[in-house]
């Protein structure tokens, strides 16, 4: 916990998420009780809650002096990410599509079509939970055309579509796929999150380091937690510095690098992710990374 001082009472040791800023002064809950008695004294004014960053936001776990990551703006501890992710992807068989496979289930009795469709949708299902995304997608949309009529089915392709294109580092045509059905997917699909990820892609690919570097920002902010949060902020930072040359941009890249090493310095994916971006800063050459693997089989070294 982070312990505080109201600076109007002056007592000390306070819970920092017992305190509130009332246009950015600090008071703790008796302060605002006896200075704001009257709740319209409050209208107009900026209230913010304060959240402290070492106290989980979920479950109240209390880390001591060490801030936990974040998710959105609000700090949780790792156990609480873990069930919070592993309840993401994909919540659909719980309810979401309970509606089409009542209909196909009905209509195989008088039309061979629906049932065909309901055997795709599951089998695409099925290819999805087991990682085969581009199989996936290739059984829902033959689901869509054994039942036009069904548009939901059409948006769960788009969607497999582009969770499919965003694992083969097809960004930009995974951006589209996922524009195409953002509209119909519930919010357990995380559309959103997967849109911000095809976009920082999509500006790598495009050379728009300033986007990258932006896109790869607002992904940190709302989830600090993964190692490739503050990697591809390090990457961004690193390409605008073979770019431009600036020293303040090799240094910021190299602080955002640390910060993802101290999360995950093991795994092969993360290493060859830092590995690159080590190549960059040495060489200011801006390797993608098929290219990176074809020149560097077994990793780059400086020499």
């Amino acid at each position: 916990m982070t312990p505080v001082t109201c600076p109007h009472c002056n007592t000390s040791g306070l819970a920092t998420n017992d305190t509130v800023l009332v246009d950015g002064t600090l008071y703790c809950s008796s302060c605002i009780d006896m200075i704001f008695r009257d709740p319209s004294l409050l209208e107009g004014r900026q209230v913010e809650k304060v959240l402290d960053p070492t106290v989980c936001a979920n479950c109240g776990k209390d880390n001591g002096d060490i801030a936990f990551g974040k998710i959105s703006t609000y700090p949780i501890c790792p156990d609480c990410a873990l069930a919070i992710r592993q309840r993401t992807l994909p919540l659909w068989v719980k309810g979401f599509f309970a509606f089409i496979l009542l209909v196909v289930v009905f209509a195989c009795y008088w039309n061979w079509r629906f049932y065909q469709g309901y055997q795709h949708l599951q089998d695409s299902n099925t290819a999805f939970q087991t990682g085969q995304y581009r199989q996936a997608e290739q059984l829902a949309f033959r689901a869509s055309q054994d039942v036009p009529e069904i548009e939901d089915l059409l948006a769960l392709h788009q969607y497999y579509l582009g969770v499919a294109l965003l694992t083969e580092d097809k960004s930009a045509e995974a951006l589209k796929a996922f524009d195409l059905c953002k509209e119909k997917m519930p919010a357990d699909f995380n559309v959103g999150y997967l849109i911000d990820q095809a976009k920082v892609g999509a500006s790598f690919d495009s050379k728009d380091y300033g986007g990258f570097l932006t896109i790869s920002k607002k992904v940190l902010r709302e989830d600090s937690i993964p190692a490739i949060s503050w990697a591809r902020v390090a990457s961004a930072y690193a390409c605008l510095y073979a770019e431009k040359g600036q020293d303040s941009l090799r240094t910021r890249a190299l602080d955002y690098l640390q910060s993802a090493q101290r999360i995950d310095s093991t795994s092969q994916d993360m290493t060859e992710y830092y590995n690159m971006i080590q190549h960059r800063l040495f060489t200011k050459n801006i390797l993608t990374r098929d290219e990176f693997r074809q020149q560097f089989p077994k990793g780059w070294t400086k020499e």
